[in-house]
């Protein structure tokens, strides 16, 4: 059992940019990466993270791919100090789509789970950047 955190003690949130594992409901693993830290929207300090659930149902070449592609995406958005130009991130975010769409043209590796896995994580790459009206912006650009 982990200890229990005091309340006179100062929470630590992992850094920006670092990625940890997170047990997922089926007793396997998921990474996290954590894309910002939020203060307001919750009242306490903590962290937005996006997370990938596919280890062992998508084929690990197509993971590494996906993984990058957002990994690029994320770090072009927090290149931005506060609130990032919605033109450079609708842009961003267009490619972050666009390039899977291009990689499953050739090999259909793109079913329903995966689908809603990639439109998760993207809405939560938008949410992060502060555009929460935003949801489901995958949808004008993806072919799958």
């Amino acid at each position: 059992m982990s200890p229990v955190k005091r309340a006179s003690e100062p929470l630590i949130l992992p850094p920006v940019g670092s990625v940890f594992l997170m047990p997922l409901a089926d007793r396997r693993y998921g990474a996290c990466r954590v894309i910002r830290h939020d203060e307001k929207s919750f009242g306490v300090p903590s962290a937005m993270v996006v997370t990938s659930r596919w280890d062992g149902v998508v084929a690990r070449p197509f993971i590494e791919v996906c993984r990058r592609i957002f990994d690029e995406t994320i770090d072009e958005l927090m290149e931005f100090e506060g609130k990032p130009p919605k033109k450079r991130v609708m842009s961003a975010l267009r490619e972050c789509v666009t390039r899977p769409n291009r990689i499953d043209a050739d090999h259909h590796f793109i079913a329903t789970m995966e689908r809603e896995d990639l439109c998760q994580e993207i809405d939560e790459i938008v949410f992060a950047c502060g555009f929460p009206n935003d949801e489901g912006i995958a949808d004008r650009w993806r072919e799958w």
